[in-house]
């Protein structure tokens, strides 16, 4: 099904029982990626803080990784209540929130951020597998800013950072 949603197609064939079996995965080449010329140059930030919710801990620790090359001060929470507590307590300029966390998903971690006033310019950006147009809708129903899905390409993170 994942594969469907990419716009690809599975099949499967066996020469019959004890013969082995073959399973062919077909997925479209994506002709409109931004090339490196077309991105906008990357200038490190002045002071920017983001928090990084994600609960995968190896996806948690490339992305910090990534964002601390690019100069950013990156604070992280594995989960949504520990996501609400470390944004409330470090006022981050950005917070990149994974939906599916455990506990409190992440749409229920940006409706309680946006019914916190002191939170008013923090930009919310949702990493998510899930990529449909109405997950889409779903996210910017509950306040994100931005839907990112996994798995995140540098570039298009980077252009977006710099957007910001």
């Amino acid at each position: 099904m994942l594969v469907e949603l990419h716009g690809g197609g599975v099949t499967a064939r066996s020469a019959g029982a004890g013969q082995g079996s073959e399973f062919i995965v077909r997925l479209p080449i994506c002709h409109d990626q931004p090339t490196v010329q077309s991105l906008p140059r990357f200038e490190k930030p002045a002071s920017r803080k983001i928090v990084l919710v994600e609960d995968h801990e190896d996806s948690r620790a490339l992305m910090k990784i990534l964002l601390e090359t690019k100069g950013f001060t990156v604070v992280e929470a594995s989960d949504g209540l520990s996501a609400i507590t470390a944004i409330q307590a470090t006022q981050p300029d950005l917070a990149l929130v994974d939906i599916g966390l455990p506990g409190m998903d992440g749409y229920e971690v940006a409706r309680t951020l946006r019914s916190d006033a002191s939170l008013d310019g923090l930009v919310l950006v949702a990493l998510t597998g899930y990529g449909r147009d109405s997950d889409v809708l779903r996210a910017k129903e509950a306040g994100f800013n931005h839907h990112l899905t996994k798995p995140v390409r540098p570039e298009v993170l980077e252009a977006l950072l710099v957007q910001l």
